[in-house]
């Protein structure tokens, strides 16, 4: 291609194709990401200076990152920064790429937040496996009293993690750990009033069949949860009891709840619990009796992961 013919709207022509003919879903969005990250524009602005022509480094640096992408690197790791909750996060390969549905969590800490501001000066919070931070600083940035620990396996994660809040402006309500699931706190005897995690949930054979964007790029650290894909699980609803607050007062804290319970939250396949699917907030449920387990489990006591919780339940009703 002519210098003079590398207009945006020639390149993002010549991006589009090379992405279709590589066989990559979404091309057109995916040249159109590529090229406002190269020209540090905002993506409409392509459409309102289509025939800005493209000089010699911006083309060069456009055109790597459509062969980048052409081979099933994702988009995030090409341009390092991703979207969440209406914030932008820095994103690199030691990370796991942020999923929408993660938002959900969030979400639901924040309503189970204002069920409890009233009586909380301050609510504290752990997260497991806090990855980019998108989770602790998302909360961080919306309620004020919240005093979030977060922790990961690395420090070049938790560097990551640590650059989030700092580029938020969070970094104050944030304390950042490295450590193998409970591994970092374990000396700290912290209760929580929420614990909250995205956790490794890929099954052994759910890696082997992931997608070439998953398996060959995203860490495995991230995503490999083990033979069935639960030993996350395993490892820290022993201590989940211990971690948790149990306020003395006239109301019984006497079960565990977990958002697993909200069937159309579910997704079964391989007749087991797709943990993929399920994020957990784990809390003290305030409840003036014992619930059946059966209204906690519902229909899903046949699944692994549901099984695993029902265990912990019990211990936990009597603690």
């Amino acid at each position: 291609m002519e210098e003079i013919r590398r207009t945006i709207q020639k390149s993002l022509r010549w991006g589009i194709g090379h992405l279709k003919d590589s066989g990559v879903n979404n091309p057109r969005l995916d040249a159109d990401v590529l090229l406002a990250h190269c020209l540090e524009i905002e993506h409409a602005k392509l459409y309102v200076y289509e025939d800005k022509i493209l000089d010699g480094r911006e083309w060069k640096k456009y055109r790597k990152c459509i062969e980048r992408r052409s081979k099933s690197e994702p988009v995030a790791y090409i341009t390092e920064c991703k979207e969440f909750h209406s914030l932008n996060f820095r994103i690199t390969k030691e990370v796991l790429i942020p999923r929408p549905e993660t938002e959900i969590l969030v979400e639901e800490v924040l309503k189970e937040y204002s069920s409890l501001k009233e009586n909380n000066d301050s609510l504290r919070i752990l997260e497991l496996g806090t990855g980019s931070g998108i989770i602790a600083v998302s909360l961080a940035k919306e309620v004020k009293n919240f005093n979030i620990i977060a922790t990961d396996i690395s420090p070049g994660i938790i560097k990551v993690a640590s650059d989030n809040a700092r580029l938020h402006k969070v970094d104050d309500k944030i304390n950042f750990f490295v450590g193998r699931f409970l591994e970092a706190i374990k000396e700290k005897r912290n209760q929580f009033d929420f614990i909250v995690s995205n956790p490794p949930y890929l099954s052994e054979s759910d890696w082997k069949n992931a997608q070439p964007e998953i398996k060959e790029y995203e860490p495995q650290d991230s995503l490999l949860g083990g033979d069935d894909g639960l030993e996350f699980y395993r490892k820290i609803l022993p201590d989940v009891i211990t971690l948790l607050e149990k306020q003395t007062s006239t109301v019984n804290w006497n079960r565990l709840k977990t958002f697993q319970e909200y069937p159309d939250w579910l997704r079964c396949r391989n007749n087991r619990l797709d943990t993929g699917y399920c994020l957990n907030i784990f809390i003290p449920l305030r409840v003036s009796s014992p619930a059946p387990l059966e209204e906690i489990l519902g229909a899903y006591t046949q699944y692994p992961l549901t099984k695993l919780f029902q265990t912990y339940i019990e211990l936990w009703s009597t603690v």
